[in-house]
């Protein structure tokens, strides 16, 4: 799942656990519902950034390919 997978980089690039004040079906609504994303830090490379938003963006289909992302 690239969404997962772009948590995931999120996760390792910031040290961070995205939505740890919440609790599972606040995270599920925020994440589900209100299509929130975790919060990019200004200081994360230009590239990782646009591969983040694209494993995030609203519409699955126009998520890339994993085999683009190499």
């Amino acid at each position: 799942d690239l969404y997962g997978f772009g948590v995931m980089l999120w996760e390792m690039a910031t040290g961070n656990l995205p939505w740890s004040d919440k609790t599972y079906h606040q995270m599920i609504h925020l994440v589900a519902v209100l299509h929130h994303r975790p919060p990019i830090p200004p200081t994360l490379p230009k590239d990782l950034v646009g591969v983040l938003e694209s494993c995030w963006h609203r519409q699955p289909e126009k998520r890339p390919p994993f085999h683009d992302l190499l």
